[in-house]
């Protein structure tokens, strides 16, 4: 017999999971359309590196980035020891 509070027995709440798809969908559906309408060509010059792409591939890959950037250093800090 397994205890009925096993954690085999758990699930995940059913309004957890749509709050977090439900969301997820919609944002992917904004960058989308914005990708979509952001179609007009840019030459982008940084550190000797040149690229010519779509303008709305160099702000989404600019705001991964930041995103990116953003997630490490508060890791960092989450994690910091403390004194």
């Amino acid at each position: 017999m397994r205890p009925e509070n096993s954690s085999a027995t758990k699930k995940a709440p059913i309004g957890k999971i749509v709050f977090i798809i439900i969301p997820a969908f919609a944002l992917c559906a904004i960058l989308a359309i914005f990708s979509i309408q952001n179609i007009g060509e840019v030459r982008i010059d940084f550190l000797g590196w040149n690229l010519d792409t779509h303008l709305g591939t160099a702000l989404l890959l600019s705001a991964a980035c930041g995103f990116l950037i953003s997630s490490i250093l508060s890791l960092i800090i989450r994690f910091r020891p403390r004194e």
